[in-house]
């Protein structure tokens, strides 16, 4: 990641923050959490951030525009996604391998998942996300899943408004 990598069982806060522009060659433009992490961000705004690559020659994906999990424990309260991208998955945000993540009060336009899916968020791998009151629109993939790809893994949504997004292949 660009901005900030936090390393296997390690606790991180983050408040009154904002990342923009940051790029990361594989995962999390901005922001990559890894294995046991525990993280907390409050009135944090990501805009324009990117996960570059697409996948290599072990057939590895790669995603997470903003923020990428692989079996962390996340929330976010009033947090911004603007304009993120992925080479792969998850415009905004990928979580993988068992990570929870809890939104509330989040808005997610413009986010882009230019060769895969979840134009902004991309949940896989026996990962769980629960969101409250989102509003999302203008997200986009280049398969499925215009707001949200949910792949071997469970989401959870209430109080939101999901709209106006976009998935070549649907949803």
């Amino acid at each position: 990641a660009a901005g900030v990598t936090d390393g296997t069982d390690r606790t991180f806060e983050l408040y009154n923050s904002t990342f923009t522009q940051n790029q990361a060659f594989y995962n999390g433009g901005a922001i990559y959490f890894t294995t046991n992490a525990i993280a907390y961000l409050k009135n944090v705004d990501f805009s324009k951030n990117e996960a570059l690559a697409t996948a290599n020659s072990d057939g590895n994906r790669y995603g997470g525009g903003a923020i990428y999990s692989t079996g962390s424990k996340i929330e976010i309260d009033d947090a911004e996604f603007i304009e993120n991208k992925s080479g792969y998955m998850g415009g905004a945000f990928e979580i993988h391998s068992s990570s929870v993540a809890k939104l509330n009060n989040v808005i997610a336009t413009g986010n882009i998942a230019e060769n895969s899916t979840g134009g902004a968020f991309e949940i896989k791998s026996s990962s769980t996300i629960s969101m409250n009151n989102v509003t999302a629109s203008g997200n986009a993939s280049n398969n499925r899943g215009g707001f949200m790809d949910v792949d071997s893994a469970e989401a959870k949504i209430w109080n939101s408004v999901i709209k106006e997004n976009f998935a070549s292949a649907g949803g």
